[in-house]
């Protein structure tokens, strides 16, 4: 976003700066599959008039003002990237266990469509960081999200699996609380640590 911005200063007075980001690999990019997001500070007229050269790359979303675009594709290929890293984490246990993979990409396809919604309720609940507010009526506590991640580790350590990824979750679980005084407080009190870098007391 920052980069943007300096770009974008260099050329105030004298053109429009259009912010982009694009998402997808090149073969995409010459298929016009990707993902294209781009920024503008003219509201997007900019955007407008140029938005059938930029469609040939694909799905074209304006996100606002400079520096926007970046980080809504940031946003965007972490979730893809974060995804790629749980399903890694868990293929050799599917494996051990004889989990057909076409089972398990169906039933991810079918929880990947609850994601949007989820967010969406869960981005409603963290506007507010009262702490009364995350103990009321939580939809999943931190303390059943620490116990269902952590209970994989002693199968991962007796089969010698790589557990850095469960570990990485339990370690951000336990920084807010899970196994503490704010076990039993909203699993969107994981915003304290993630979002705003605060300490579990």
């Amino acid at each position: 976003p920052d980069e943007g911005r300096a770009v974008a200063a260099s050329v105030a007075g004298a053109a429009v700066c259009i912010d982009g980001a694009y998402s997808g690999a090149p073969t995409k990019a010459l298929a016009g599959a990707g993902q294209v997001f781009v920024s503008s500070d003219d509201g997007g007229a900019a955007v407008e008039r140029c938005r059938p050269i930029l469609e040939s790359l694909g799905k074209v979303t304006f996100a606002g003002k400079v520096g926007s675009a970046r980080a809504l594709d940031y946003a965007v290929v972490d979730l893809a990237m974060a995804n790629y890293l749980s399903h890694c984490a868990n293929l050799a246990m599917l494996e051990r266990e004889g989990v057909d993979p076409a089972q398990f990409a169906s039933e991810a396809a079918f929880r990947l469509a609850q994601v949007g919604p989820m967010l969406e309720v869960f981005e409603k609940r963290s506007r507010s960081r009262d702490e009364a507010a995350y103990l009321a009526e939580p939809s999943a506590t931190l303390g059943t999200w620490r116990n269902f991640w952590g209970s994989r580790l002693p199968y991962f350590e007796a089969h010698g699996l790589p557990a850095a990824f469960p570990k990485f979750v339990v370690g951000l679980l336990d920084e807010s609380g899970a196994s503490g005084a704010h076990k039993d407080a909203d699993v969107t009190r994981l915003q304290e640590v993630v979002r705003y870098g605060a300490k579990a007391e």
